[in-house]
């Protein structure tokens, strides 16, 4: 299923494909990322890989009024490559966070898949999300939170998502490319305006992992 909505706001490119069958002995395919590389730069998604097995979801987003602009990628890993990736993550991330922790910063956490268009952020110029960090006793980093239909996993997660655990490989503050194409920071954490945000969720019982990319 591919699905495109476009309109001089928001851009949205979705493409999603069973997760539910094995799918590693399979062939690989190449994953096309030349659209997202040019509106984003190669360095926004350099740690997204370039084959995957079929069964995978994909959100190219560049929504500025009721999320962020964003890529996430689901994908089913062979446990040869879960190990791998798993190995790489726990010596290049720079925090980790439990799915379901309560005590996480998890970006437009006001929207699920049913609120997801009705939420138009432009009309609330001086709304922030808290931040926990202070009651949490630690300096958390923005996560996403995944809402659509094709992602989330767990309506009542803060994440989305049950059963994960957050690698955060970037997180920074500050404004990497043109306001035009950034949020009004309605939305945004509490001391996090504006950002990028760059990791992997990651499922070591079901093998499923989720990179994503996320700028506001």
């Amino acid at each position: 299923m591919v699905t495109k909505l476009k309109n001089p706001f928001i851009g949205l490119m979705l493409l999603s494909f069973l997760l539910t069958s094995p799918g590693c002995n399979r062939p690989k395919i190449q994953l096309n990322l030349e659209e997202e590389i040019e509106y984003f730069g190669e360095d926004f998604l350099k740690h997204f890989p370039r084959e995957i097995y079929p069964q995978y979801s994909f959100v190219f987003s560049q929504d500025i009024f009721d999320s962020h602009p964003h890529v996430w990628l689901k994908v089913r890993l062979s446990e040869l490559e879960k190990d791998s990736l798993l190995n790489y993550l726990k010596e290049n991330s720079i925090a980790t966070y439990a799915a379901e922790d309560t005590c996480v910063l998890a970006l437009d956490s006001h929207l699920n898949s049913d609120n997801r268009y009705e939420s138009d952020k432009q009309n609330f110029r001086t709304r922030r999300l808290e931040n926990k960090s202070e009651a949490c006793g630690v300096e958390l980093l923005p996560i996403p939170k995944f809402y659509g239909i094709d992602l989330k996993e767990d309506p009542n997660s803060p994440t989305g998502l049950w059963g994960y655990n957050f690698y955060v490989l970037s997180a920074e503050k500050g404004e990497f490319y043109d306001r035009s194409i950034l949020t009004n920071s309605a939305f945004a954490p509490d001391g996090w305006d504006h950002g990028i945000s760059k990791g992997v969720a990651l499922n070591e019982s079901t093998n499923i992992a989720i990179y994503w990319s996320d700028v506001w």
